[in-house]
């Protein structure tokens, strides 16, 4: 299985308008705001309610953000985390909580249904890393101080396929059992730490920096590790 993740197109060649100004403090619901954006960037709150997005506006706890064919957005939210999304891209804020201090009671929580999301990690999980996860249709994905990619294709009957590329750090990919329970990954192959159940099926495996993994939606894995020179 091959896939292919679009390489970031600079801001000077889109001419995007970006954010300059550091996040202060927000209303509860707020988590934070549109760094730059380029293209139709919507938002649909909990509500049900559609907006337009763009650079300076603020994004809920709640929020799912859609990027149309052709546009992007880069999100900072208030705990310095940033989540740049490609076309075609959707990314929903689905639990967010940050006080301004790491104690503990700071949490995130965000799901991908589609496309290609670059995610910087930031405050949240930074102490207490078990209070973040990102969802995709089929896996959940935590962070150890981590810049990573994650990527859902669907093919035309709507299964998944996720890829998660670790650039810096490392992230704990979890749910990656198959049908049958027998271990999705293939023999010989150096991936991390690899942790499994009473049954010794795989219940997560830490993708460390420089490596990527892709799981369909079947609970295989089409492609193992790919080191990166």
């Amino acid at each position: 299985m091959i896939f292919t993740i679009k390489k970031a197109l600079t801001a000077a060649a889109l001419g995007l308008v970006v954010l300059t100004t550091s996040i202060t403090t927000y209303a509860a619901d707020v988590a934070g705001v549109v760094a730059s954006s380029t293209g139709v960037v919507n938002a649909t709150s909990a509500a049900g309610e559609s907006r337009t997005l763009a650079a300076g506006d603020k994004v809920h706890v709640g929020d799912t953000i859609n990027t149309k064919q052709a546009a992007t957005a880069k999100l900072l939210l208030s705990d310095d985390s940033s989540y740049a999304l490609e076309e075609e891209t959707s990314f929903n804020i689905y639990k967010y909580s940050f006080s301004g201090v790491e104690n503990g009671t700071e949490f995130a929580h965000f799901r991908v249904d589609i496309g290609t999301v670059e995610a910087t990690s930031g405050k949240i999980g930074r102490t207490y890393k078990g209070t973040y996860r990102l969802d995709t249709p089929i896996s959940t994905i935590g962070i150890r101080g981590t810049v990573y990619l994650v990527q859902v294709v669907r093919d035309s009957a709507g299964k998944a396929l996720v890829t998660v590329t670790t650039l810096s750090g490392a992230v704990v990919y979890s749910s990656v059992v198959n049908e049958t329970g027998n271990s999705p990954i293939p023999a010989n192959t150096s991936i991390g730490t690899i942790t499994t159940d009473a049954n010794n099926n795989i219940e997560s495996v830490l993708v460390g920096a420089g490596s990527s993994l892709s799981q369909s939606d079947t609970g295989a894995i089409e492609a193992a590790i790919s080191r990166f020179t």
